[in-house]
């Protein structure tokens, strides 16, 4: 009777042969010699009322009601009601730097590290104190650790910990590597996709994007963005040049809208034809990060565009005060709505 509660728990919240969790290679295990394998442990906690609030450490040394393992630090979205669940394991630092631990859940949560090995030495450095969205890694100053120095090779032992009541849950833990050409935080054990590439130019006066000098000379700097989005607070006095080659998913008719502080104009190519280059949108003031319509020119006029026919789309945006951002949205058929653009439909190696 008790194996078959256990197991029943299981499919509840694992889903049949734990789908959906990413489970590691048989015979895997959590330990300090084997990094990146995280150990998912849940307990049921029926009419439970504290729904944002994680219980404390005498709770985790009852024994878990289920036990998966997983290859990354993100559990299954919708998994169940009334649970609270561990995610916990060793990381390994790729690099020698300043690194910014993140947490985003529903319901509440906690994050935990350790000053290495020892989970003894852990410490609290983040926490959600309600909900996120999903891999919502703002730098919220609650959800966002401060700068922890990390070892290149040590290991660290790390720990989420999170409440659930009912309704929508999730848990995800990502991290933001120094020096990282990703230059965003993504889940921690994953391999971040960023098909489109950025480069900044330093130092700039204002002008308009379309014949700014800067853009004929070398960047600055280059980094890979997994949207079509420079990252917050982009810096002052900067031209930024964003690119990427989309794949449009159905024929019809597209348009493509701007977000920028300051100045933005985006092209178009068809098949790689330079001589098809065409502008589209631009934006000769300041918006806000989240306003794409309104503006003269920052929404385009609708593009037919065929399906499996590729795009390339070249953003040029000069930032001079304040603290900047320049992104790219589309809508097309099917109800197609990404603001910005993400990687469903854009092809590798911009």
């Amino acid at each position: 009777m008790l194996t078959f509660m256990i197991s029943a728990l299981a499919l509840v919240f694992f889903g049949p042969s734990g789908v959906g969790d990413e489970p590691t290679a048989a015979g895997d295990s959590s330990s300090p010699d084997t990094p990146f394998v995280f150990t998912r442990e849940v307990w049921s906690t029926p009419g439970n009322p504290s729904r944002n609030q994680v219980p404390g450490a005498e709770f985790f040394a009852t024994a878990p009601d289920a036990t998966t393992v997983m290859s990354t630090m993100e559990t299954p979205a919708n998994a169940g009601d009334n649970y609270v669940q561990r995610l916990r394991g060793w990381i390994e630092a790729p690099a020698t730097g300043a690194y910014r631990f993140m947490i985003a859940s529903d319901d509440g949560s906690e994050l935990w590290l350790s000053t290495g090995e020892d989970p003894a030495n852990i410490r609290r450095i983040a926490r959600v104190d309600a909900h996120t969205g999903p891999r919502n890694f703002s730098r919220h100053a609650e959800r966002t650790s401060s700068p922890v120095t990390l070892i290149r090779g040590s290991r660290y032992y790390i720990e989420a910990r999170h409440c659930e009541g009912n309704g929508d849950d999730h848990l995800s833990v990502g991290w933001l590597v120094p020096r990282s050409e990703f230059g965003e935080p993504f889940v921690i054990g994953s391999t971040p996709t960023a098909p489109f590439s950025m480069e900044v130019f330093e130092s700039i006066p204002d002008g308009d994007p379309a014949t700014h000098p800067a853009f004929q000379r070398r960047p600055d700097r280059m980094m890979k963005r997994p949207t079509m989005a420079t990252p917050e607070e982009i810096g002052t006095n900067v031209g930024t040049r964003l690119k990427g080659t989309l794949v449009p998913p159905a024929t019809g008719e597209y348009v493509f809208m701007l977000s920028a502080d300051d100045r933005a104009v985006l092209y178009l190519v068809r098949d790689g034809d330079p001589e098809s280059r065409v502008r589209i949108a631009s934006l000769g003031g300041w918006v806000g990060p989240d306003n794409w319509e309104g503006r003269a020119g920052q929404v385009s006029r609708p593009i037919r565009l065929e399906k499996g026919q590729q795009v390339d789309l070249e953003l040029l945006h000069v930032q001079v005060g304040g603290p900047g951002h320049a992104k790219v949205g589309w809508k097309g058929p099917g109800g197609l709505d990404e603001r910005p653009i993400g990687p469903n439909h854009a092809k590798p190696g911009a």
